[in-house]
């Protein structure tokens, strides 16, 4: 199969790919959200064990019609549940991308609107990535830990 990576890779070569996974004892098989775009959704219901969408801030309308998408298409293919859903969250950078303020306050409430949408992995970039700007994520991090077990 071609690299998935450079782009030119079609849906059965993804096919292919899970099956070469399973074969060699891989546990899970993710997606990335390039290929959520460009596949059918089907195929992702039906091979993928994860969805790997990126980068967000919070939650909005474009995250929710993209998840439901996926959970008819899982619906569709017969799965009771769909792929795990992992998300990429921008913290400061580019104000033209989506991102979460570079605040620990902000931090929490984005991570708390993620776990209310039920992902199950939230991978947090800071922008730039220096210790200053990671301070407020870690920060924030704590925040939400301790306001989730006090729930």
């Amino acid at each position: 199969p071609q690299n998935p990576g450079d782009g030119a890779a079609g849906w059965p070569d993804i096919r292919d790919l899970a099956q070469l996974a399973a074969a060699g004892g891989a546990d899970s098989v993710w997606v990335a959200d390039h290929f959520f775009h460009r596949a059918p959704d089907h195929e992702l219901a039906r091979y993928g064990d994860a969805w790997q969408a990126a980068w967000f801030g919070v939650p909005d309308a474009s995250f929710r019609e993209q998840r439901s998408r996926l959970d008819d298409a899982c619906g569709l293919e017969g799965r009771s549940h769909p792929p795990q859903v992992h998300v990429g969250v921008n913290v400061g950078g580019d104000p033209d991308d989506p991102q979460v303020a570079s605040d620990a306050a902000a931090v929490a409430d984005a991570l708390g609107a993620w776990a209310a949408e039920g992902v199950a992995h939230v991978q947090l970039g800071a922008w730039p990535a220096t210790a200053r700007t990671c301070e407020p994520v870690l920060e924030g991090i704590g925040r939400f830990r301790r306001d989730a077990a006090s729930d």
